[in-house]
C-alpha cells in the first residue's frame, strides 16, 4: 500500500481513481491481486472488473463472483 494512503481510513464509498488514485496499471494489479487473494479466476468477468469505480463495487464483484446462487 503506497505510504500516503497507510494511515488512510477506507470505507466502501472511496473511489478506486479519484480518492486511492488507482490508475488502469493499477486496476490491473488489483485484479491480479484479487485473483490470488480469494482463488478467483477473473478472465470471464474483464467487463465486470474494468466498470468497478468503489471499494464497495470491488467487494461486491468478488461476493458475486464466489457466491453465485446469492444472486
Amino acid at each position: 500500500m503506497p505510504r500516503r494512503l497507510q494511515s488512510t481510513s477506507l470505507n466502501p464509498a472511496m473511489l478506486l481513481r479519484g480518492d486511492l488514485g488507482i490508475d488502469s496499471f493499477g486496476l490491473i494489479s488489483l485484479a491480479f491481486r484479487l485473483e490470488e487473494e480469494f482463488s478467483l479466476d477473473l478472465f470471464g468477468y474483464a467487463d465486470d472488473v474494468a466498470a468497478v469505480q468503489t471499494i464497495g463495487d470491488v467487494v461486491g464483484l468478488v461476493q458475486r463472483i464466489k457466491n453465485p446462487s446469492s444472486q
